[in-house]
């Protein structure tokens, strides 16, 4: 239970609506003063400090705002009036507070509908708006962007991501080690970035250690760069850093582990800047400013990668402009990027047009590093800088672009490839995000091993993926997966019947298995969808998740059919409730979503059809694909897709199965 902090000032805070006691004595409880006082709720100030699920949990089945749940779960200092839900800090408020009571409980939030007003800054907005400002654990004030950080002095006391930075770019300053040799070399000559440049970054040379192919440690020469943002504490601070190989791309570490996010480059900022660019890499940025001198910034981690808590800190600036690659994740994130901060003040150097030209005929660059390096004129690329298609309007000129690069390559406008089934992704046409997909087949077929072995194959292809085995314990389906993860390392086609793992090849594997952008939750059973897609939702905003498992619905669902629907009289409309929430969150977030579905109970002689999905026709209505795992009497087994709504091409692919890696072999091919 809370101690009183500050009595004076809480009673000041609500002596319009009490009269609090002229003295409270050291050690009275919180909740005491609340029942004998006032119906406030009185919490640790310092609520910034929490991190939040952006929550349909706090919305109840009207569609009501549960406001005062979703307060009191954060910690946030508030009371009531008759109307109005009044919060002690407004998270919107550029200026500091310092405690002064005229600066505190300037937010109102409706009760009935949860809109929100400072009286303070004069922000507004909805219920959705206010819950996604506590998808951060840190304070951003974008008037103190400018101060300067001294990554040059080695004798600060300092934290030990400042004090790395600092080691790192001294390394590169002083060229005392090979490696930083090396590193400068690759960032002046390949990337043609000048030292002073590299300088006014903050830009490090270190070596790191990754785990190659055959799962031995590997020193790499990398490239370091930090990453600047507010703490808590409001102050200016090198928060993380990234690492880089300068030799392997996908050899990439970002520490220490689970810190604040912040932008490469906006130590960089100067007060008064209204214009920025803001690019998908660090080389980007660098480049950008080098040529232009225009300020520029790098996102976090790539071009998914732009969470909810970095959205205030660009508030101040008048005109955002992107240059993100020129391909289509590069021109999905810039419209992600331009939703969030606001079609009126974002403008993308790209449209998407992979053939567009500059005035001396030449083709565009994919990039901002390219484009230096082809001498360019990047000026002229941020001239040319327009606002992106309205989202829900296009117009067939805007559409040229897609139309051009699905005629010249198909492979451009396909997902990740699905490698450890070629036949499902000849099918397919890889794996798409933003799509829904249902699975089912007969008992005991094997539809978690597919699941489980399919996902690996993509989480090993790049693909952030979130695995929800409701029906398995999570250590049972981690030490099947590792099974098959073994197994695809050696090769199916290849490993000889018999060869079984070991203790030793277990433990081997595990370094680099567990290195996989992969999370498991820990739900088991029935489990309420909100918690689900809470889940889900913070992946999204905080490791940029690209692909959710739902094994099984039936299990989430439980066996009253509710999963938290409990208006809901039966299990069809229960389940239909799950699809249409899935559906949305997919089509939403630009998730893709697994599905496995229990089939109808039909004759285990007869091969399952598109009917035989549990549930009404909503299963199979709202999918993007529809996959069978058959599993005949004769013990055959293929894969047949039933609906793919991509491009229409449907089929079958024969199986076989290795039993000691426990994974299934595409015989199409």
């Amino acid at each position: 239970m809370n101690k009183v902090r500050g009595i004076g000032l809480f009673s000041k805070c609500i002596r319009r609506r009490v009269r609090a006691p002229k003295r409270i004595k050291v050690g009275t409880t919180v909740n005491s003063i609340i029942r004998t006082h006032t119906k406030a709720y009185a919490y640790t100030p310092n609520w910034y400090t929490y991190r939040c699920l952006s929550s349909s949990a706090h919305v109840d089945v009207a569609g009501k705002p549960k406001i005062d749940v979703f307060l009191n779960d954060h910690k946030v200092h508030f009371y009531t009036n008759e109307t109005h839900f009044i919060v002690r800090e407004c998270p919107f408020c550029t200026s500091p507070h310092n405690n002064k009571p005229d600066n505190l409980y300037k937010l109102y939030i409706e009760k009935e509908k949860g809109l929100y007003f400072c009286h303070r800054c004069d922000s507004k907005g909805s219920w959705n708006t206010f819950k996604r400002s506590f998808h951060t654990n840190q304070v951003i004030e974008n008037k103190s962007r400018n101060k300067k950080i001294d990554i040059k002095s080695p004798n600060s006391n300092v934290a030990l991501p400042e004090d790395s930075v600092r080691l790192h770019y001294k390394n590169l300053k002083d060229q005392e080690k090979e490696f930083s040799k090396t590193v400068l070399e690759y960032l002046t000559k390949v990337r043609g970035i000048r030292k002073e440049v590299l300088e006014k970054y903050g830009v490090g040379a270190a070596e790191f250690d990754f785990i190659n192919k055959d799962d031995k440690w590997v020193k790499h020469a990398c490239v370091t760069f930090p990453w600047v943002g507010q703490t808590s504490e409001n102050e200016t601070r090198i928060l993380r850093f990234k690492c880089r190989s300068i030799t392997e791309k996908n050899c990439q570490r970002i520490l220490p582990k689970g810190g604040l996010t912040g932008f490469f480059g906006w130590n960089t900022i100067s007060e008064g800047t209204k214009t920025i660019v803001l690019t998908e890499g660090e080389y980007d940025a660098m480049a950008v400013y080098q040529d232009t001198a225009v300020p520029s910034i790098s996102l976090p981690n790539g071009c998914r990668s732009f969470p909810d808590s970095l959205i205030h800190v660009l508030q101040v600036f008048d005109k955002i402009i992107l240059w993100l690659d020129n391909d289509k994740p590069g021109m999905d994130g810039a419209r992600v990027i331009t939703k969030k901060l606001g079609r009126g003040r974002c403008v993308s150097v790209n449209s998407g047009n992979f053939d567009e030209t500059l005035e001396n005929g030449e083709v565009m660059a994919k990039d901002a590093n390219e484009a230096l390096l082809k001498r360019h004129n990047l000026k002229e690329y941020l001239d040319k800088a327009t606002r992106l298609p309205h989202e829900k309007a296009v117009s067939l000129r805007d559409m040229k672009a897609d139309i051009l690069r699905y005629i010249e390559s198909s492979d451009s406008s396909s997902g990740t490839e699905i490698s450890a089934f070629p036949g499902l992704n000849s099918l397919l046409k890889g794996h798409r995000p933003g799509e829904l997909t249902v699975i089912t087949g007969p008992t005991g077929s094997g539809k978690t091993t597919f699941l489980s072995q399919y996902s690996l194959d993509l989480s090993m292809n790049g693909v952030n993926t979130l695995f929800g085995s409701f029906e398995i314990p999570r250590d049972v389906f981690v030490n099947r997966m590792i099974k098959q993860y073994i197994g695809r390392q050696r090769g199916h086609a290849d490993e000889p019947d018999g060869n079984s793992i070991t203790k030793d090849d277990l433990a081997q594997a595990a370094n680099s298995f567990t290195q996989l952008d992969m999370n498991v939750m820990k739900h088991f059973g029935a489990t309420p969808i909100d918690e689900v897609l809470d889940i889900m939702d913070d992946l999204v905003n905080t490791s940029e998740l690209n692909h959710v498992i739902i094994d099984n619905l039936q299990f989430m669902m439980g066996m009253n059919g509710q999963s938290g629907a409990k208006e809901y009289y039966n299990q069809f409309q229960a389940q239909d409730l799950l699809l249409d929430k899935f559906r949305q969150f997919a089509t939403s977030k630009n998730v893709h979503i697994t599905i496995c579905v229990h089939p109808r109970k039909t004759d285990i002689n007869l091969p399952l059809t598109i009917n035989d999905f549990f549930g009404s026709a909503k299963a199979t209505q709202e999918a993007d694909n529809v996959i069978i795992l058959q599993s005949l009497s004769d013990n055959s087994k293929y894969l047949e897709v039933k609906k793919n709504r991509y491009d229409g091409s449907l089929g079958e692919l024969p199986l076989g199965f290795q039993k000691e890696c426990n994974s299934f072999v595409d015989l199409s091919s």
